[in-house]
């Protein structure tokens, strides 16, 4: 299961399901897990598109020719989906920490 099939899933979860406070804490670790492996990705893709780059400067006469023959290649498609990818994490993970919170709150005011 790749790290967007598992927020979909979590997201999906908390949009269907009326997720028990238990239930949106496992989200939360699995989400700041998948968080790590997102850094690692948009890294490992920032270094894949710089070395594209640098390949693309020793063809091209300037280096803004270089970035747009770099940007045309599947390294920065993917640098573009790695970022995405981490973006929905933290989005996920602002959203999970929300309904915590709320939660707490209601059962706090229910006292």
């Amino acid at each position: 299961m790749t790290i967007r099939e598992r927020i979909e899933a979590i997201a999906h979860a908390m949009q269907s399901e009326d997720p028990t406070p238990a239930e949106i804490r496992g989200f939360e670790v699995t989400l700041a897990g998948l968080l790590w492996q997102a850094n690692k990705a948009v890294t490992k893709a920032e270094i894949d598109f710089r070395v594209a780059k640098l390949g693309a400067s020793t063809v091209t006469k300037s280096s803004a020719a270089a970035k747009i023959v770099a940007e045309a290649g599947p390294s920065f498609a993917a640098l573009l989906e790695a970022q995405m990818v981490q973006g929905s994490v933290m989005e996920m993970l602002r959203t999970c920490r929300s309904s915590s919170r709320s939660i707490s709150e209601e059962m706090r005011l229910q006292r």
